[in-house]
């Protein structure tokens, strides 16, 4: 799972429940994911995106609600551990 700065993954008003994120996946910088939703494996949420129903698996989702705008199939995910430069 990569999650970037700033995200806030929480409650909302009138539930108990806090979102369930599925493994392998993508958090954009700033999204918040908000009351008892599910994020689905390999999703991919975008930058400032605010979630506040169900992802599913393999869905890229952006914007404010945000909306499924693409679905990757297993070859299409990218391996984002790859970006990230070993400094040592």
């Amino acid at each position: 799972m990569i999650i970037g700065t700033g995200v806030t993954i929480g409650g909302r008003a009138g539930h108990h429940e806090v979102p369930i994120i599925g493994n392998d996946t993508m958090i954009g910088s700033g999204a918040k994911l908000l009351g008892p939703i599910r994020i689905g494996r390999f999703a991919s949420i975008g930058a400032n995106a605010v979630v506040l129903s169900d992802v599913p698996d393999f869905a890229v989702v952006v914007g404010v609600p945000a909306r499924v705008v693409k679905f990757l199939t297993p070859d299409q995910v990218p391996d984002y551990f790859s970006f990230s430069s070993d400094r040592t």
